[in-house]
Order: structure tokens, then C-alpha cells, then sequence
């Protein structure tokens, strides 16, 4: 196998990495913009490289560039779509929340959908391109929007993302979450990113540099390689969720590739037929896998959600025992200042009465005193029930 064949199964390989990438990123964002964009990333990323492989393999078939080279002028999008989304994402990593001026951000959508437009445009973006059979990346003829807008743009796209997320890095706690998540995207993004515009923008203006264009391309997978393990690593994906959409995305591309490599119309349809039935089946894996992770974390959440009922529960019953042993010592102190506040003046009382009676000869007055002793016992009797009625029912509040 030569060093050229080598290069682009080495880049076919990359581009299956930033798109199945961009697949988990997008597939399991919940919701998350910052998550959604660098998908967008990654996606840009793997189309980027994807189209440099087959605008190759078109133009080696049919032996020369094939006019209006939609290849290379969707690959320019692709380019510029790498580090627009990537500014968007700089604003929004990794709170989630997309911090920019409202205006800016208009000007941002509006001034990219404005190079993307003149791209198509005959002889802005692209004049010409001679393809080269011995090499990756044909030799390219660039208009006026090439030299001085798209390149000056994705140069300063790039940087003031970069810039955007260093002093993002500098505000956050040194080894929390976002500090870790930071220090992985930045030395991914500086790597990848300068390599990128080095190798997959500047080289391309320099035809005796032609050979070098593979390097521009091996940058993607730095670049999007190290902010999708800061993103992944720290959302506790779920392992085999990922394997099966890593082995369903594998399928797709080796059969996709089956087809570009499809010599004659009859292979050709049948291996489209075969790809789009390991598309219905890809998805239908995917949706099996993704509604078994949803069970299992919807039982996760019933169990935590059970736990915490009966935590509660027994936080209650154990604040109704305190409560109630409380009320117990309450009674025990009610019931000991009863029997001194009460009890005693009436025995001292009856007790004086007694002597009172023993002494006195006058039969009415001995009648008067005898009359205050009964009303003494009475109230001494009423006291007591009074106290056995309380105790009972106190009794029966701590069951």
C-alpha cells in the first residue's frame, strides 16, 4: 500500500471519528446547548474531511476536477461552519447558557450566511481547481472572497474563540468541573485549531505545498478529539450506550463505502439498498439502546425518589417520638408540681383540721369542722382522678 492510499484510509478513519463524534455529542446533549453546538463542531469537522476523501476518489474515477467543483466549495462551507460554531461555542461552555450580545450574534449568523452565498457564487470563492493523481488535495485557483474574506475570517473566528474560552478558564476554580473541562478544550483547540488553519487553510494557497494538505485534516481529530472527552468524561455517559451507537455508525460508514468504492451501476444499487437497510436497523438499535438507558434511569430516579419518601417519613415518625417523649417529661413535671401545689396544702390543711377536731368539746363547732374535713377527702379524691385521667390519656398519646 502506498504512502498516498495509506493517507486516506488514515483520514476516512478520522472523518468516521469527528462524525460519530458529533453523533454521541448531539444524541446525548440533554438539552444542552453548549453540547448541541460543539456537536455542530465535530460534524463540520468529520463533512470537512469526509469531502476531501471522495472529491478525490470522483476525481481519480473520472481522471479530472469536475466543473462547477461543488467538492471543494462545500468543503469551504464546511470549513467556515467549523469555526463559526465553535465562537458560538466559546460563549456558552460550560454553563450552557449562551452569553453574547444579541446583536453581535446577528451580525456573526448574517456575515456567515453571507460567505457561505458568495461560495456559490462562480469565480468568488473558487476560479479554478487541477486535479493532481498523485496527491490528496487538488491545485486550486482562489477568487477574491477566498484571499480576503474567508481566510481573514476563520483566523479571527478561531482566535477570538480561543481568547473567549482562556478567560472563561481563568474565572473558574482551579481542578473543579468547568476548570478540568477547560484545560482539556483549550489544549485541544490550541493544537488542533493552529494546525488546522496552518495546514487546511494557509497550505491550500501554495501548490508546491500540496502534499502537506493531510496534516490540515489529522487536526480535526485533536481539535475535536480533546473538548469531546472534556465533555463526555464529566457526564458519566452510559458505557454501552455508546458502544452500540460506536458499532451502528461503524456499519454505516463501511457500507457507505461500499458505494463510493461500487464499480458498476448494478453493485452501486445494491449496496445502496444494503446501506439504507443498515440505516432502518442502525436506528432501530439506537432507539432500543437509548429507551433501555431512559428505564433504566427512570428507575434510578424511582428508587432515589422511594428513598427519600421513607427518609422523610422516618425523619417524622422520629421527630412525633421526640415530641411525644417531651410531653411525657412535661407530664412528669405537671403531675410532681400537682402533687406539691395541691396535695400537700390539702394535707396540711386536713391535718390541722384533725387536730382542730380532736380538741373541740362544742358540738356545733366539732359539726363545722367535720364538714371541712369531708370537703377536704372530697377534694383529695377529685385531685386524684383528675391526675389518673391525665396519665391515662398522656399514656395513650406515646402508643
Amino acid at each position: 500500500m502506498d504512502s498516498l492510499n495509506a493517507n486516506l484510509i488514515f483520514l476516512s478513519l478520522i472523518a468516521f471519528a469527528d462524525l460519530f463524534i458529533a453523533f454521541t455529542l448531539y444524541q446525548h446533549s440533554k438539552g444542552k446547548l453548549a453540547n448541541r453546538l460543539f456537536a455542530g463542531v465535530a460534524g463540520a469537522s468529520g463533512l470537512w474531511v469526509a469531502v476531501g476523501v471522495v472529491r478525490y476518489y470522483i476525481y481519480n474515477f473520472f481522471g479530472s476536477a469536475i466543473y462547477p467543483y461543488l467538492f471543494t466549495k462545500f468543503s469551504v462551507v464546511f470549513a467556515i461552519s467549523i469555526f463559526f460554531f465553535f465562537l458560538l461555542f466559546s460563549y456558552t461552555f460550560p454553563t450552557g447558557k449562551l452569553k453574547i450580545n444579541q446583536k453581535f450574534l446577528k451580525f456573526l449568523v448574517i456575515f456567515y450566511l453571507g460567505i457561505v452565498i458568495l461560495t456559490f457564487i462562480p469565480n468568488a470563492m473558487l476560479i479554478s481547481e487541477e486535479f493532481v493523481s498523485n496527491a490528496i488535495q487538488p491545485i486550486f485557483i482562489w477568487g477574491w472572497v477566498y484571499t480576503y474574506i474567508h481566510t481573514p475570517t476563520l483566523i479571527l473566528l478561531f482566535l477570538f474563540g480561543l481568547i473567549r474560552l482562556i478567560k472563561t478558564y481563568k474565572h473558574t476554580t482551579k481542578n473543579s468541573t468547568e476548570n478540568k473541562q477547560l484545560h482539556f478544550t483549550l489544549m485541544g483547540c490550541g493544537l488542533g485549531g493552529v494546525f488546522g488553519i496552518i495546514f487546511g487553510l494557509l497550505v491550500a494557497s501554495f501548490p508546491e505545498l500540496v502534499d502537506l494538505f493531510w496534516i490540515g485534516r489529522l487536526s480535526t481529530i485533536s481539535f475535536v478529539g480533546f473538548v469531546a472527552y472534556a465533555i463526555l468524561k464529566y457526564e458519566w455517559l452510559n458505557v454501552k450506550i455508546i458502544a452500540t451507537e460506536l458499532f451502528v455508525f461503524g456499519l454505516w460508514s463501511l457500507t457507505l463505502f461500499r458505494v463510493f468504492l461500487s464499480k458498476t451501476t448494478e453493485d452501486i444499487l445494491i449496496n445502496a439498498g444494503f446501506f439504507s437497510l443498515m440505516i432502518v436497523i442502525g436506528v432501530f438499535l439506537v432507539k432500543s439502546a437509548g429507551k433501555l438507558e431512559d428505564l433504566n434511569t427512570h428507575l434510578e430516579e424511582r428508587v432515589e425518589q422511594q428513598a427519600g419518601e421513607i427518609k422523610k417519613a422516618y425523619n417524622v415518625e422520629k421527630g412525633a417520638r421526640i415530641k411525644l417523649e417531651e410531653l411525657n417529661k412535661e407530664k412528669d413535671r405537671f403531675l410532681l408540681a400537682t402533687q406539691h401545689e395541691l396535695r400537700t396544702p390539702l394535707t396540711v390543711i386536713k391535718g390541722y383540721v384533725d387536730v382542730a377536731l380532736a380538741r373541740e368539746k362544742d358540738p356545733e363547732s366539732r359539726r363545722d369542722l367535720e364538714q371541712a374535713t369531708e370537703a377536704g377527702e372530697k377534694m383529695t379524691k377529685v385531685l386524684n382522678n383528675v391526675l389518673k385521667v391525665m396519665e391515662r390519656r398522656i399514656g395513650e398519646m406515646r402508643k
